[in-house]
């Protein structure tokens, strides 16, 4: 049955499933072809017909490791969907949810993403598709930078101007993303342009490291580009006029051609410092109080990095992560983290240290193979220490600022995969037990009444902090705020733990690194 809303620009309908409505594929802006690629995106203009939706809008175009179009892909992208116990008057506390995937690939169109959070918390919940790649972050003198971070402040200010008629309040909005969508997080609070859209914001192993925002690799990859197309180098009326599946094959083109060793980051289209965007690194914005209005809950989880080993679990190449591992030895290793060392202008010295401060540290209580030791310290440079280091900055100047640390370890491959990159995502949506090969590898599928248990615990804490800036609730130990005294966090698991500085010798030993 349709379920018709009454908007600023026109009448929508939408659907009723069996615990909440939703709204799907809703257009937001005008889409950013032709003479509008490259552009900051506009405001969608009043309709006189009623809207349909009742499906997803298309995904934008996207890096898929080369192997074709993305499916349901066009640059005309720009869509949102709505979920809501009830398109009513009530004003419920809403959640913007922002995808991940590296600025090149993923979508706000995920099916199962408003069954389980929307009605149990009895919130509204956004979520957005913007422009990834080249389309978002095309990087050339005279053109708007971070164009796909401007289509979220353009989705936040629709958000603002319609939620209420979808029983949603924009004025207890929260922000919340994961991987390069946490990134987009901390982005966000670092942008003029978007004060006072949102209220809290929760980062998920997503930084505001600031090596991610160097953008030497993004204007080598768009002049690339013109020549992976033979167009003269600053010909942006030609490159306007490529067919984007031809633009979306030559970006896979310049991806495939990155040495990784030359960039600290490997896909080099995304966010940047940029005066009219985000004029100041993020980091530095919220250590000089920028976001000081804005609650915090912020964290990673423990295995960040195991999740290299998720594709060759899907394919039953198991015997092959065990050869990899085998392969580090204690050379290995110290050559992997002396890269990281030159990279800060460190030595092989302050490697070998790095290594024996992690070594001591962990003995007899976790594994110090020089694999282990290897997942461990990218995890912490790659996510851990810059996200002490925001939760450090914010709590000086907003003290409801609370930091965790995901613990679930994946059930049938805890050592290899551990608490891995992603594992957090089926519990705070309660999607674990719906089809996808990457979400089975990872929570299972014989344990279904510990997985809902814990995900509902999950859920709740979200809610909480959304609804007001605590993330604290009966299923919980009482959460303290995060201050540099104590460093409090919440190890998040089905039996969920505070510790004070948890792994405290490894962070202190990146203070004289970055």
């Amino acid at each position: 049955m349709g379920i018709l809303v009454n908007t600023s620009l026109g009448k929508i309908e939408g659907v009723q499933e069996s615990n909440h409505q939703s709204f799907l594929g809703i257009r937001y802006a005008k889409p950013p072809v032709n003479e509008l690629r490259f552009c900051a995106p506009l405001p969608i203009e009043a309709w006189d017909n009623i809207y349909d939706a009742s499906r997803f809008g298309q995904n934008a175009p996207q890096y898929d490791g080369g192997q074709g179009v993305f499916k349901n892909s066009s640059e005309d992208c720009l869509y949102l969907n709505v979920y809501t116990p009830k398109a009513d008057d009530a004003k419920r506390p809403v959640m913007v949810w922002i995808h991940g995937g590296g600025f090149v690939f993923g979508s706000g169109a995920t099916v199962g993403y408003g069954k389980k959070i929307v009605p149990r918390g009895n919130i509204v919940l956004v979520t957005v598709n913007y422009r990834l790649g080249v389309f978002g972050f095309f990087n050339w003198p005279g053109l708007t930078k971070n164009n796909g971070l401007l289509d979220q402040i353009c989705a936040l200010e629709w958000v603002r101007d319609n939620i209420r008629y979808f029983g949603g309040d924009h004025n207890n909005l929260t922000i919340f993303g994961q991987s390069s969508g946490g990134r987009a997080v901390v982005s966000l609070l670092a942008m003029p342009s978007a004060k006072g859209l949102f209220h809290k914001a929760i980062p998920q192993s997503g930084t505001a490291h600031p090596y991610a925002y160097d953008d030497t690799p993004g204007k080598k990859a768009s002049k690339d580009l013109f020549d992976v197309l033979g167009i003269k180098i600053g010909d942006i009326d030609s490159l306007r006029e490529v067919d984007w599946t031809e633009l979306n094959n030559a970006q896979h083109q310049i991806f495939r051609k990155l040495n990784p060793k030359e960039h600290r980051i490997l896909f080099p289209f995304r966010p940047i410092i940029d005066d009219k965007t985000i004029p100041v690194l993020p980091l530095d914005a919220i250590r000089n109080g920028f976001a000081k209005d804005i609650p915090l809950l912020i964290g990673n989880t423990l295995d960040e990095r195991k999740v290299y080993n998720r594709g060759l679990i899907r394919a039953k190449q198991i015997e092959l992560v065990h050869k990899r591992h085998e392969k580090i030895d204690e050379a290995s290793l110290l050559r992997y983290t002396n890269k990281y060392m030159k990279f800060y202008g460190k030595t092989e010295k302050d490697a070998k240290k790095l290594i024996e401060t992690y070594k001591k540290a962990r003995k007899g209580k976790l594994s110090i193979e020089p694999y282990e030791i290897g997942y461990v310290i990218n995890t912490d440079e790659a996510y851990r220490i810059p996200i002490i280091r925001t939760a450090e900055a914010q709590c000086q100047n907003q003290q409801n600022t609370y930091c965790y640390l995901f613990g679930f370890e994946s059930p049938l491959y805890k050592d290899l995969l551990g608490a891995c990159h992603t594992i957090d995502l089926p519990f705070i949506f309660g999607t674990y037990d719906l089809p996808n090969p990457n979400t089975e590898i990872m929570v299972g599928r014989d344990n279904i009444e510990e997985l809902e248990t814990f995900s509902n615990l999950v859920m709740d804490t979200w809610i909480s902090f959304a609804k007001n800036g605590n993330p604290n609730h009966p299923g919980l130990p009482n959460w303290p705020k995060y201050e540099l005294n104590n460093r409090t966090t919440m190890i998040l698991k089905p039996n969920p733990e505070i510790v004070n500085a948890p792994m405290d010798e490894e962070r202190s030993a990146w203070e004289n690194i970055f």
